[in-house]
């Protein structure tokens, strides 16, 4: 990887404020919701503002799941084949092009988090070592 003299600013300017609602939550106690009647809380007793927030969440889990697809399908797959949809383009895997072991290393990923029911961390740590091993018994250079 090169760095540039921009690279260390242009990294803190980007990253640092997503990390803002971490530092918040770090420097103050856990304080319950304040509830209405009925012990609901405020907020979805107010639908013009849950409404809002029920949207924006929609939207973000949207994005999300654009990007986890739009990273799997270039991941997965070293060839695409663009095709035109009016209103869209949509990018169709060819599937002679499978990175066979990156697909089996996200098969026992899925395995691990949702069939064995293993923890994030745990989880990660086993893949990550896993994904050495693969690319050292490959013979694959970082």
């Amino acid at each position: 990887m090169t760095l540039s003299p921009g690279s260390s600013p242009d990294t803190t300017t980007t990253s640092t404020p997503s990390f803002g609602p971490v530092f918040e939550y770090l420097r103050r106690p856990p304080v319950p919701p304040p509830t209405g009647r009925g012990g609901r809380p405020r907020v979805r007793q107010n639908h013009l503002t849950y409404d809002g927030l029920m949207s924006l969440t929609a939207a973000v889990v949207g994005v999300i799941l654009n990007l986890a697809l739009w990273f799997a399908l270039h991941a997965l797959f070293t060839q695409s084949s663009a095709a035109s949809v009016p209103g869209t383009n949509l990018h169709l895997p060819e599937l002679s092009s499978i990175n066979v072991p990156l697909a089996a290393l996200t098969v026992l990923s899925m395995l691990l988090t949702f069939v064995a029911r293993w923890s994030t961390g745990r989880t990660l740590l086993v893949m990550a070592l896993a994904g050495i091993f693969v690319n050292f018994l490959l013979g694959h250079q970082p």
